[in-house]
Order: C-alpha cells, then structure tokens, then sequence
C-alpha cells in the first residue's frame, strides 16, 4: 500500500479524521472515517476511479501538492504561505486557552513572549500571502497577455495571406518554408551543442 503523509498534516492543522472526512465531503469525495484511517497508515488506498480526485482534494485541504502527500522522494510542500496560517492560528488558539489558567509568573511570560511571536509570525505570514497572490495574479496576466499575442500574431499572418495575389502567394509559401527549413537546422544545431 502507499506511503503518504496524510496523518502527519492532519496532525499539523489539528484535524480529527471526522473533521477531515467532512472536508472531503465538502469537496464531493465520500469516505467514512474507518476508510479514511486505513489510507492514512497505508493499509489501504482509494479505489482507482477515485483515487486521483481523493489525492487532489486532500492537496487542495492541505495546501501542498500530491507528490509531497505521497512521499515521493525529493518532493517539496507547497511555497504558498497561506498554508502555515491554519497552524499559526491553531497556536494562538491554544495559548488562549492556557492563558485563562493560572500560571507562575515566569510561565505566564514565556505564554505571553510565544503569543506575541506568534502574532508577529501571522502578520508577516499574512502580507507574504497578499504578495503570493498578487504575484500568482501577475504570472496569470502575463501567460494571457502571451497568449493574446501569439493570437494576435496568428490573426495578422491569416490577414495578410488573404490579402496576397496568387504569384504573391507561391513565392510567400516558398519563402516561408526556406525559413522553416532553416529554423529546423538552428534548432538541430543547438541540440547537438548540449
């Protein structure tokens, strides 16, 4: 069965399996928490039909990518930030809680020193997603802004060809094709070189 890391996030964003089954379910995947448990440890996995939406889900619950939740070798969790703001607020969660027991003094401070931290931490955490986002948004417009281009590119070629007379057209075809032959020798060249 395969090894994965389910358990593990589960763990670093204090989710239950019933909470974790209920995320799922959210996001249209229907396991119990018996089933859920058996593909934590690995002694089962989902089903093939379902076994590629199940991985997908728990990547987009757990904010990393599918060959880190696998455990595939040399694989790295996600750079996106927003992914260690759940644990940073499960943290300060929990030293709100401790902070409305009694405390020695030295203990209170030391609560008080990794609530400030952690507050600090979220601050940050919270503008590097903002920049995350935007520079998500700017790679977007810029592969669209591509895309408009070779389209426009496409457009202005298609044009012009209407646009020739029959002579015209040949010597264009022939032209065209030289450049391609030619294209085809540089790229042959390069490859050779590496």
């Amino acid at each position: 069965m395969a090894k994965n890391r389910i358990k593990e996030l589960r763990k670093a964003q204090k989710l239950t399996l019933k909470n974790l089954v209920e995320l799922l379910a959210e996001k249209g995947i229907k396991v119990n928490e018996s089933q859920l448990s058996k593909f934590e440890k690995g002694t089962s996995s989902p089903r093939s039909k379902m076994a590629d939406d199940f991985w997908a889900a728990l990547s987009e619950i757990f904010d990393t990518n599918i060959p880190y939740l696998l455990e595939i070798p040399n694989s790295k969790p996600s750079r996106n930030p927003s992914s260690f703001l759940p644990i940073i607020n499960n943290e300060l969660k929990e030293i709100e809680e401790l902070l409305l027991g009694t405390y020695p003094s030295n203990e209170l401070n030391d609560l008080l020193e990794r609530q400030e931290n952690l507050l600090e931490l979220k601050k940050y955490t919270t503008q590097a997603i903002i920049a995350f986002n935007e520079a998500v948004k700017k790679h977007k417009e810029v592969e669209e802004l591509k895309d408009y281009v070779k389209n426009a590119h496409e457009l202005v070629a298609v044009e012009l060809v209407s646009r020739l007379s029959e002579n015209n057209l040949d010597t264009w075809m022939s032209v065209g094709l030289a450049l391609l032959n030619t294209q085809d020798s540089e790229d042959e060249i390069k490859n050779n070189e590496e």
